[in-house]
């Protein structure tokens, strides 16, 4: 067995874990959305950390998904405004 595959188990089961632990205390809709900021985030961090280019494709994606998650989280506030809404009458 290669050694080098030991931290890759070791990632793969604590990352199984920490998400079974995020979707007891959250809503699976929102957990998606914020595990969406990983596409955020990789390409960055592969561009200051590794020196990888950053190339457009990723910056239209980036605003892609930005721009959903901030949609998303409108429609969130929509509903729990007029769930508060409804609750009064």
């Amino acid at each position: 067995m290669n050694l080098f595959l030991i931290p890759l188990y070791f990632c793969f089961f604590s990352r199984a874990v920490i998400w079974f632990f995020i979707l007891r205390k959250m809503e699976l809709i929102k957990a998606y959305t914020l595990s969406s900021l990983n596409y955020l985030i990789v390409p960055f961090l592969s561009f200051f950390v590794l020196e990888e280019p950053l190339l457009m494709k990723h910056l239209l994606g980036g605003v892609c998904i930005a721009g959903g998650i901030i949609l998303f989280s409108a429609g969130e506030q929509k509903k729990i405004s007029l769930r508060a809404g409804s609750a009064i009458l």
